[in-house]
């Protein structure tokens, strides 16, 4: 026994001795014709080449010499099994081979009775070769009973191939489909009556289940709307009742007082015996005015501020030496700070690690915020403590929320990508977009994002050229546009509200040159475009920095930040106009217009920053303004 791999085995001679009859040749010739015969067999090689003129028969008897095989074998001694096993049983017998063999070396003549002969005996070579080559009819016979036995043998696996796979194939096709249509007709006939309104649109994108709600979200502006009777339908699976179906309508403006019976008198009253209503649902200007509000020129302006602050789980009235809030376009939340008794310390402390929910009103208008930070001091006959915090919507943030990784696995656009980061595993939190630009189509994988809520939220927004601003007291976030309309358009902008300079106490100005850029180009990423902004009426010729953000992938989102970019060049100067939170204006948010004159001097810009300071009984405004020169 050998262990191991032998690379090569020796070549072994083996000689094999095979007589073979004589080798007869038989030519008749009837015309002057050249005959040239060659035949070539191992070892032997016989020419001949005869010219005659009359009808002869030649007859040539050929001894041919001994033959000589030449075997080279190879033993592999990794396989279980011999060489000559797999050769003798494998695939044919030795007859089958040497017909070949013996078919490949003669020449086709009308007989071929000696190259048989040399693989076996001349009776058994003639039978099968006089078949295989003489008249048509021996010919016949041999191939019929050749192929008919190997007919016999695949007859079997053909017509099981081909007549009874088909025939199962349409027994399983025909019961797919005439079971498959009736379920798919009655399944689609309760989806689509659910907006029988708006068959048309549905019917051209039944294709495409992405296109269906793209349009659904467009026309209702809400998809968490939209989802409730999807959800509605597809969960109960009733069928379609008779009459026609509204589709849902977007819900109106909330009515500023709450359906409640119970008076509720939250206010000092009043010195002069008037009751003062306050609008519930006050928004503080966010909704903004749909008119110029003018403050006129008053020798006197009187307010009476009225400055609260309670706890919202229990309603807890919190005394208040002072308060304070902060604001401005590039925070997307409240900043807020206290001055309270030490006694008041119990009433703001958080428990189990929750912080506390304040309502901080003053003169009527809400703002939530939580506390964060808690400090107390001591003095000679006095004991306070001041709390610090944020806005409400803190809570989309860090800390207290999770670091997450936002895709979109299908087309979106922008406006849904914000609904879809205020989800946590397709359930919404309960807050709500408040949209005001221009929206645009994101491509699938075009989006991604990872932190917070606020994180993927500041990602959208900032695509444009926009920011966020929490609503005072809601749950909701605006997506306002650093400049709504162009600088050099706002000598036509209608403002929201026109100060005279008699109503502020104290006026500041801040001139700030940069650079005078009238072009710049806004591009994508793998999935964007490219654009081009020009200021209009320049010649484009002094280009800023180009800009790229992975959600730039249609015109609207290049040319809102386009216009972000121009707009923040050129001399401008910044007013700081300090002023009392009147009745009629209450506090003035960033993103309003804001005309400021005095006396026939007259600045129109935009507000990018308010700061609320409350000490009863005073309150005050400061107000920081944009202008371009």
């Amino acid at each position: 026994m050998l262990f191991g791999e032998v690379e090569s085995l020796p070549d072994a001679d083996i000689a094999v001795n095979i007589t073979l009859p004589p080798l007869t040749v038989a030519a008749l010739i009837g015309r002057e014709v050249e005959v040239t015969a060659n035949i070539t067999l191992p070892a032997l090689t016989v020419s001949a080449n005869v010219l005659v003129f009359e009808p002869i028969e030649i007859v040539a008897t050929i001894p041919l010499p001994p033959l000589t095989v030449a075997v080279s074998a190879d033993y592999d001694i990794a396989v279980s099994r011999p060489l000559v096993n797999q050769r003798s049983s494998s695939w044919q017998k030795a007859n089958a081979l040497s017909i070949n063999r013996g078919a490949r070396h003669n020449v086709t003549v009308k007989r071929l009775d000696g190259k048989q002969s040399r693989w076996q005996g001349a009776l058994g070579a003639d039978s099968s070769s006089a078949s295989a080559y003489s008249e048509g009819v021996p010919v016949k016979g041999a191939s019929q009973s050749g192929f008919e036995d190997a007919t016999r043998v695949q007859t079997w696996e053909t017509r099981t191939l081909h007549q009874d796979a088909i025939r199962d194939r349409r027994q399983s096709s025909d019961s797919v489909w005439q079971n498959g249509v009736p379920v798919r007709f009655d399944r689609t006939s309760l989806f689509s009556d659910m907006l029988r309104g708006a068959r048309p649109e549905i019917v051209a994108k039944w294709d495409q289940g992405v296109g269906v709600r793209k349009q659904h979200d467009h026309d209702i502006r809400l998809a968490s709307t939209l989802r409730k009777p999807l959800l509605s339908t597809f969960q109960q699976a009733w069928r379609p009742r008779p009459g026609q179906s509204q589709p849902p309508q977007p819900p109106g403006p909330e009515p500023c007082y709450l359906p409640d019976t119970n008076l509720l008198f939250d206010g000092l009253a009043a010195t002069d015996g008037h009751l003062i209503f306050i609008c519930e649902r006050h928004d503080g200007g966010g909704g903004g005015p749909t008119e110029t509000i003018v403050v006129p020129v008053r020798s006197v302006y009187m307010v009476i501020n009225n400055i609260l602050l309670r706890r919202v789980s229990d309603n807890f009235l919190i005394p208040t030496f002072a308060l304070s809030l902060s604001i401005d376009a590039d925070s997307w939340t409240w900043g807020f700070s206290a001055s309270l008794p030490a006694t008041a310390l119990d009433a703001v402390m958080p428990s189990a690690g929750t912080p506390i929910e304040l309502d901080a009103s003053i003169n009527g208008t809400s703002y939530r915020v939580i506390v964060e930070s808690i400090g107390r001091e001591r003095a000679f006959n006095s004991d306070t403590i001041r709390i610090s915090g944020r806005g409400k919507n803190a809570v989309l943030a860090a800390p207290y929320a999770p670091t997450q990784t936002f895709t979109n696995a299908s087309q979106r656009t922008a406006q849904q990508l914000m609904d879809d980061v205020l989800t946590l595993n397709n359930v919404p939190l309960g807050w709500t977009i408040d949209w005001q630009l221009d929206d645009w189509l994101v491509p699938a994988g075009a989006f991604a994002a990872q932190g917070s809520y606020i994180d993927g939220l500041t990602a959208i927004a900032s695509a444009a050229g926009a920011y966020l601003q929490p609503h005072p007291t809601l749950q909701q976030m605006r997506v306002l546009l650093q400049y709504p309309i162009a600088p050099w358009e706002w000598a036509t902008v209608t403002p929201d509200y026109e100060l005279p300079s008699a109503v502020t106490v104290r006026e500041s100005t801040e001139w700030i040159d940069k650079p005078a850029y009238n072009r710049v180009f806004v591009s994508g990423q793998s999935q964007g475009i490219l654009g081009q902004v020009t200021r209009t009426g320049t010649a484009g010729d002094l280009v800023a920095p180009m800009v790229t953000d992975p959600l730039i992938t249609e015109v609207n989102a290049a040319r809102q930040r386009g216009i972000s970019v121009l707009g923040d060049t050129g001399r401008k100067a910044l007013l700081g106009l300090r002023l009392p939170i009147l009745q009629e204006t209450g506090v003035i948010l960033p993103g309003k217009f804001v005309r400021y004159t005095d006396g026939a001097d007259e600045m129109i810009g935009i507000v990018r920053g308010t700061n609320v300071e409350a000490t009863s009984p005073e309150a005050w405004q400061t107000l920081e303004v944009e202008t371009q020169l």
